[in-house]
């Protein structure tokens, strides 16, 4: 399972072009971590948190009895 969270309004958060480039920092982020488990937050380019993410791989939510 993998969720996303981002908010739009602020001053660096309001464009497509602005979401493009929150994703590919995280996408930088993320990469080459090589765990089923992790989060974050997501921050826009002024340095404010606009969001957060969550990746829950298979064999956790084995553990907790879960499909998704």
């Amino acid at each position: 399972m993998f969720t996303l969270k981002i908010r739009l309004g602020n001053a660096a958060m309001q464009a497509q072009d602005d979401v493009a480039t929150a994703l590919k920092h995280l996408a930088v982020k993320m990469g080459g971590r090589g765990t089923d488990d992790d989060d974050g937050v997501i921050m826009d380019e002024n340095g404010n948190r606009v969001g957060e993410w969550k990746f829950r791989g298979e064999k956790r939510l084995a553990r907790e009895g879960r499909e998704e």
